[in-house]
């Protein structure tokens, strides 16, 4: 019962929790590689069939390389990643110098441990082309405006962490009205469930007009996780949004538990003041025909767009209205006061 949600709510209340299992008689399959393959000039990926543990293997002296004639190749950089069911189960290497795709290249790990410390892979080599692909630069998978006021970029890699924030790397030019132009307020970045995302919060003067047409560039500069950037500034041209509610509001509120609420909302929020005051927000019920408001006595942020409110007590089966005084988007650009509606939701019971 002592087992704690990133939500900050233990397991089945407190009471702990059981569930029953069938066991096997066997071992499971065994730990092993699946492919060895080149994917770009000086970097490959080594598939496992199951997760492995993060510390070793991303370690680059666990790893060597080997090129024609014995020629050894350093390794520079090991990241795990892996999409969807291949989460946690592929390395990444960076090689010091480029692959030549007409020969054969050997890897040697040193020692590769399984996520649950129960296999590991200890001095083992595996030969592999040098053959790769020549799409494999940093692109654009998808844009969209989500509002007015912000841009979604989606990469097909995941980006530089010291530099996907910086807003000197973007800019949004107008297609349809020549004369717009501009720079993000800031940056927001996000690596979830296999999608490496950027959102673009404009000034609150350069707001997009539905309709026109607009090109959003990304200089040649910007680097993936690798340390590898595009031949060329990445461009895409994209539609303006419809959608004027570029201001924060509570999407839904919901009971995970017997002194809890789950706030999630339309958009990224700041983990700064008033966002995180527990005097900002309010729980509002009806005690016997007597109107009741009562304050969170602590607040968890979980993430940018989700808030969980700690209360003394909540029953399920009365009706609760969640509200606040005022948010502040991630930007720090647009603010939601209690002049502007929208800011209280009814609570429902959730998971």
């Amino acid at each position: 019962g002592n087992l704690t949600s990133s939500y900050g709510v233990n397991l089945n209340e407190g009471q702990g929790d059981s569930i029953i299992f069938k066991g096997r008689d066997d071992s499971g399959e065994e730990f092993k590689v699946i492919e060895v393959k080149a994917v770009g000039s000086n970097r490959i990926s080594i598939e496992f069939n199951r997760e492995i543990d993060p510390n070793f293997s991303q370690k680059s002296v666990n790893y060597s390389v080997k090129g024609p004639n014995g020629l050894d190749i350093p390794v520079t950089k090991a990241i795990v990643g892996g999409d969807g069911v291949k989460n946690g189960r592929i390395v990444y290497l960076n090689l010091a110098y480029s692959l030549d795709k007409t020969k054969q290249y050997t890897v040697r790990f040193e020692y590769i441990m399984d996520i649950y410390k129960l296999s590991f892979l200890e001095e083992m080599e595996y030969a592999f082309s040098g053959a790769y692909s020549s799409n494999t630069s940093l692109s654009f998978v998808q844009v969209s405006p989500e509002d007015k006021g912000t841009v979604s970029i989606r990469f097909n890699k995941p980006l530089d962490l010291s530099m996907v924030e910086n807003k000197v790397y973007y800019s949004i030019r107008g297609v349809t009205d020549t004369t717009y132009y501009a720079m993000p307020e800031k940056v927001y970045y996000d690596e979830s469930n296999g999608q490496y995302t950027v959102k673009l919060y404009l000034p609150v003067d350069r707001l997009m007009t539905s309709g026109h047409r607009y090109k959003v560039t990304v200089l040649k500069a910007m680097k993936d996780s690798f340390g590898e950037s595009p031949v060329a500034d990445l461009e895409a041209t994209f539609t303006g949004s419809s959608n004027s509610r570029v201001k924060p509001v509570m999407n839904k509120a919901a009971i995970i538990s017997k002194d809890s609420i789950k706030v999630e909302f339309s958009k990224e929020v700041a983990a700064e003041i008033p966002n995180i005051l527990v005097s900002n927000y309010t729980l509002q019920y009806n005690d016997g025909g007597v109107s009741v408001s009562k304050l969170p006595i602590s607040l968890v942020y979980v993430d940018a767009k989700t808030l969980v409110l700690k209360f003394d007590s909540l029953d399920l089966y009365t009706e609760y209205t969640l509200s606040f005084d005022t948010l502040k988007d991630y930007s720090g650009l647009y603010t939601r006061t209690v002049s502007d509606g929208q800011n209280s939701i009814k609570v429902t019971v959730g998971q």
